[in-house]
């Protein structure tokens, strides 16, 4: 389904190998200003080229070490969204369940020498006694005996049921976060560049 959470995160690495890791745009937005851009004509050459896999490595490692904090706090809040809908889904198919299938029948247990008049001896499919909810509407839309508009809905509900399960079952379970590099901005100290 694709990524769940996207961060733009930034390493500033100095030449002397200094990292310092930023987790909010705005704690590095201040560092570009248009009004003071400059030629861009042998910048790399002359100011990264040298360093680059190094710092490209040391930013990786920095970014990977820094990146947890903004994600845990992130997972806790998916998670718990996440098991909210599963309450309410699992409450949705309680109450659908007993809509279509009426109440759990208690067996009645009869004792050794016990017989059953004629009129209590109606036939009860074993679905009327199961208390679990999905067992309960699964046993039911095969039985038969029961009208088949109502084992047609009971067989649509577990199917809705059983898709936002798989569902959620598949949004919880998150990965390990990637970390994938942008781009490089390339600041210059004043002092190297004649205005």
């Amino acid at each position: 389904m694709g990524p769940e959470f996207e961060r733009v995160l930034a390493v500033k690495i100095t030449r002397e190998g200094e990292t310092e890791f930023y987790l909010q745009a705005n704690q590095w937005l201040c560092l570009i200003d248009p009004k003071r851009a400059i030629n861009t004509t042998d910048v790399w050459q002359n100011y990264f080229q040298q360093g680059w896999e190094t710092a490209k490595s040391s930013a990786h490692s920095t970014a990977e070490a820094g990146w947890p904090v903004a994600a845990k706090e992130f997972v806790r809040g998916y998670t718990l969204e996440l098991e909210r809908e599963q309450d309410a889904i699992a409450q949705w198919l309680q109450l659908r369940t007993q809509e279509i299938t009426g109440e759990v029948v208690t067996a009645v247990q009869m004792s050794l020498f016990d017989t059953a008049n004629s009129e209590e001896a109606t036939f009860q499919s074993e679905w009327m006694y199961l208390k679990d909810p999905l067992e309960r509407l699964a046993a039911y839309a095969t039985d038969v005996t029961q009208p088949a508009k109502l084992r047609s809905e009971a067989d649509g509900v577990l199917r809705i049921y059983s898709q936002r399960w798989d569902m959620i079952q598949s949004r919880l379970a998150l990965s390990n976060p990637e970390i994938w590099p942008l781009g490089v901005l390339m600041l210059v100290p004043e002092v190297n560049y004649d205005a």
